[in-house]
């Protein structure tokens, strides 16, 4: 049974027979609904994000028989990010093509702070474009769950700053689909946020800039990556940001989940 609102995972869920247990939502959680025999699907930060104190209660009191989604494997969890949930694309190495705009930032808050020191850092290296409400400076929308479109606009830049909403004071395996756009855009992505020895498998960490929010020793690393990056893109666009067998170690984690005989 299906608890609360799942929202367009739906359709992944009825791929598993979980007659004999219930999935919550973490939106609009109540603890009186649990039923003794139950999981947590979790796509939300949802250690430190508003709303959301009584299902992270209930998490720390070990109410739920395990977690599904945005987590780390073992322990009853069953890791399924929000990058994995997405089943209807390939993963395949991007076209090369010229690319002249610099950074692009797509998001609609910076309610963690995670982004806003790192856009200042980079704006002093070239212009960033904003099509999302935070610091918005072009006259665009674009449609953040329509994929293709999402692809389609980040295929013009070279790198994406795509942290996590949360790189701090989280759940273990807190990793959504930031990191999978704009690597399936060909873009060299600037994230902050969770990273396991799974997703290493799946992306090209030698691809990937790296910071922790918190962190200016980091911040000052990555701004001398992208300067680095900048001067070999060239080179560094040849890369795959995808590991050889990405397609294979996707696959396998959504058979493990509906294995999972939940």
């Amino acid at each position: 049974m299906l608890s609360g609102s799942l929202f367009f995972h739906r359709d992944y869920f009825n791929l598993v027979d979980h007659s004999n247990c219930t999935i919550h939502s973490c939106f609009g959680f109540e603890e009186k609904n649990l039923t003794g025999n139950d999981y947590l699907f979790i796509t939300e930060p949802i250690a430190n994000a508003p709303g959301y104190e009584e299902v992270y209660k209930a998490y720390r009191k070990g109410r739920f028989k395990g977690h599904i989604g945005c987590v780390s494997n073992g322990y009853g969890n069953i890791k399924a990010p929000l990058y994995a949930l997405d089943h209807n694309f390939e993963i395949k190495k991007p076209l090369v093509n010229k690319r002249d705009k610099f950074c692009a930032l797509l998001n609609r808050h910076d309610d963690g702070r995670t982004r806003t020191e790192m856009y200042n850092r980079l704006s002093k290296i070239g212009h960033i474009e904003c099509a999302g409400d935070l610091f918005r400076n072009i006259n665009i929308n674009i449609d953040s769950h329509n994929k293709k479109e999402k692809i389609e606009y980040l295929s013009q830049f070279k790198f994406v700053l795509c942290p996590e909403n949360w790189d701090y004071n989280n759940i273990d395996g807190y990793i959504t689909e930031k990191l999978m756009d704009a690597c399936l855009a060909g873009c060299i992505p600037i994230y902050a946020g969770w990273f396991d020895d799974i997703d290493a498998r799946i992306f090209n960490n030698n691809r990937i800039i790296r910071f922790k929010s918190r962190s200016n020793s980091t911040m000052d690393r990555a701004i001398n990556e992208v300067k680095i990056m900048l001067e070999h893109y060239d080179t560094i666009q040849l890369l795959n940001p995808f590991m050889k067998h990405a397609q294979d170690e996707l696959d396998l984690m959504k058979l493990k989940f509906i294995k999972a005989n939940l």
